[in-house]
């Protein structure tokens, strides 16, 4: 048995936007995904492509989030660990005086 557990879930997709049904089966799976995983996750989406880490179990996200996915659409979804958030770095430049 695993003694880490999956904190986050990394998520990366496309949906097609060409067409109005298609920007509209868009909007409704970017709503959805902010609506049954929002709080604490964060996404961010431009022209159709989307990603970012949702706070919430893979295996809550692998069940869920393919059944919203528009017909023509594009998923990706990687399980990242508490260890794995334990050891990450984070960096940033100077700074300014406002």
């Amino acid at each position: 048995m695993n003694a880490y557990t999956t904190t986050f879930t990394s998520i990366s997709f496309q949906v097609p936007q060409d067409t109005a049904a298609a920007k509209s089966a868009a909007r409704k799976f970017i709503k959805a995904i902010r609506l049954q995983f929002g709080g604490h996750s964060s996404v961010v989406v431009s022209k159709g492509r989307g990603a970012g880490l949702l706070h919430c179990r893979y295996e809550k996200a692998v069940k869920e989030l393919p059944a919203m996915l528009p017909d023509d659409g594009e998923l990706r979804l990687v399980p990242v660990t508490d260890k794995q958030v334990e050891k990450s770095s984070n960096f940033w430049g100077k700074m300014r005086k406002g």
